[in-house]
C-alpha cells in the first residue's frame, strides 16, 4: 500500500509537469518567467522540491488511511 501511494504521487507530479513542459512550453516559460531553454530544469527542480516530499507523505499516509478503510469495507 505504501508503494501505491508513492507511485501515485510521483506519477501524478511527473506526468503533470512533464506534459506542461512538452505541450505548453512557451506559455509555461512566460508564466514562470524563465528562458525557454531553462524551463525543463526549472520543472525538474519543482519535481525534486515538491514531488519527493509529496511522495514521502503519500507513502506514510496511504496505509494509515487505507488500512482502516479496507477493514471498514469488509
Amino acid at each position: 500500500m505504501t508503494l501505491a501511494g508513492v507511485a501515485g504521487a510521483l506519477t501524478n507530479t511527473i506526468l503533470v509537469l512533464g506534459l506542461i513542459g512538452l505541450l505548453y512550453s512557451h506559455q509555461a516559460a512566460g508564466f514562470y518567467q524563465v528562458n525557454l531553454s531553462k524551463l525543463m530544469p526549472y520543472l525538474l527542480t519543482i519535481v525534486a522540491s515538491n514531488g519527493i516530499p509529496e511522495a514521502i507523505l503519500a507513502g506514510i499516509l496511504t496505509p494509515l488511511i487505507g488500512t482502516p478503510l479496507l477493514r471498514f469495507k469488509k
